[in-house]
């Protein structure tokens, strides 16, 4: 990870000191529509796996979150799931946030 950080790192400082590459240019934009599409279809599979609970358990995910925590629903292999699904999804949003600022 530190090499891959190190690498964009130099390359950054290549493009702010004037350097015009259309390699470079296709491949940072083909990068960041990979990066985006793979975040957005894998929040998509997240979401779908929590409205499966949603719908299984007749409370929402912020309900549910809500109840979970304060130990009201025990921790039945269903509730550690979700949770675990909610989790991923605010992560996922996070990073989604991180890539369109």
């Amino acid at each position: 990870m530190e090499d891959i950080l190190l690498k964009l790192k130099s390359i950054e400082k290549l493009v702010k000191s004037g350097i015009e590459d259309k390699v470079v240019e296709r491949t940072v934009h083909k990068l960041y529509r990979y990066q985006s599409k793979k975040l957005s279809q894998d929040l998509d599979d997240v979401e779908s796996r929590i409205k499966a609970f949603e719908g299984k358990y007749q409370i929402g995910c912020d309900e549910f979150l809500a109840r979970y925590r304060t130990v009201e629903l025990g921790d039945h292999a269903d509730y550690l799931e979700w949770y675990a699904l909610c989790d991923m999804a605010n992560r996922l949003r996070e990073r989604m946030k991180v890539l369109t600022s």
